[in-house]
């Protein structure tokens, strides 16, 4: 059974066990009562990118959306899922097929946060109430050293953040150094990662509506709430009080594609197809002296995450483009306002702009909250 599914030791597989108990199993002298009876492996083993860009080839941009919705679980039809909606769903899956991709996400209560991170695919891990050392996240100080989750999950979600503390400077450091970097150096150990940071938390109202904060990160432990250094890194900031709450009638009785496979596909294959972040300079580029080193590299990650999740093989309409990077621009641009409500010297614009290369015509990306 090892030989034919290695992955049961090699990086582990969901199974369906059945276990039994039986107090007269012994080895020597010592009992070992519960004894696995039978034990089947369900969750795939291969997969192949090439039938999946073949079949996505079949679809159009509308009906592989809602393919991917239905997969997470939700009725695509139902008239809560706008097609804004629905890329903001779509926007929890890409720490999933993009390295190193750290995002926020701040929002009420009961929209399926975590989902990604403990249902969606066996490679993310929840740390519920956001709580962590640093030896368990990065590697301890043992003989050997142990290296930490960074090094062994795709997505590391930190749910309910509120409630951590980043009070230790080094340890916050140490955050910093890894989302800017994808790897830290602790003494004379270096940690390199791929694993991107999710941060969620609730908070109780609509910033639409009224504004019950000094600015949108003030719900983070004190340790970092006013931290500008920390928050841009962040590559996006989701505005999760635009997601509906969850209730039974959003959930879908259609098909999409089982966990097992896509975990799998996003895994093993998109999150090494390279990296589509600067597809959309074909069609349009960043307005002269607007964005800095890291909102580009900001951008540029959230496109390629929305790339590999909608156009896998890379090939796209210069529409397509433009819906994907105004949509990496806003989140980004989320993430900045908020510094420019902290520090106004330090973060000036509140807008971003860029070009179409064929018109010349300049396109403007704004937010309100």
């Amino acid at each position: 059974m090892v030989t034919r599914y290695e992955r049961l030791l090699m990086a582990g597989a969901w199974c369906n066990i059945r276990v039994d108990y039986d107090d007269s199993f012994k080895i020597g002298n010592r009992v070992y009562p519960f004894v696995i009876q039978r034990l089947e492996p369900v969750q795939v083993g291969r997969v192949d990118l090439r039938e999946y860009l073949a079949g996505r080839a079949q679809f159009t941009r509308t009906e592989w959306i809602d393919v991917l919705i239905r997969t997470m679980g939700y009725e695509s039809s139902h008239p809560v899922f706008t097609d804004r909606v629905k890329l903001l769903y779509l926007i929890r899956l890409i720490p999933l097929v993009e390295s190193n991709y750290h995002m926020i996400e701040l929002g009420p209560r009961q929209t399926g946060k975590s989902f990604s991170f403990t249902e969606f695919s066996p490679y993310g891990t929840l740390l519920a109430g956001g709580a962590v050392t640093v030896p368990k996240l990065f590697v301890s100080n043992t003989n050997p050293p142990r290296f930490g989750l960074v090094t062994q999950r795709d997505v590391v979600g930190f749910d309910e953040v509120a409630g951590s503390t980043f009070d230790a400077e080094q340890d916050k450091n140490l955050y910093k150094s890894y989302m800017e970097n994808g790897q830290i150096n602790r003494g004379t150990i270096n940690v390199p990662g791929e694993a991107g940071f999710v941060f969620n938390g609730n908070i109780n109202f609509d910033p639409r509506r009224s504004m019950q904060a000094d600015h949108l990160f003030k719900p983070l432990p004190a340790g970092i709430a006013d931290d500008t250094a920390f928050h841009d890194r962040w590559s996006a900031y989701l505005p999760g009080w635009e997601i509906p709450k969850l209730t039974p009638e959003l959930f879908t009785r259609h098909v999409g594609f089982i966990l097992d496979y896509t975990s799998e596909l996003f895994h093993r294959e998109l999150r090494r197809i390279g990296h589509y972040g600067a597809l959309w300079e074909r069609w349009f580029e960043a307005t002269e002296g607007q964005w800095s080193a890291r909102d580009r590299r900001s951008i540029n990650r959230t496109f390629s995450g929305l790339t590999k999740l909608l156009f896998p093989s890379g090939e796209m309409e210069q529409d397509d483009a433009r819906l994907m990077l105004r949509m990496a621009i806003e989140l980004r641009l989320r993430v900045r306002v908020q510094l420019h409500k902290i520090s106004p010297q330090e973060f000036p614009l509140t807008a971003f702009s860029y070009r179409d290369r064929d018109t010349g015509r300049e396109e403007s990306v704004t937010i309100e909250a």
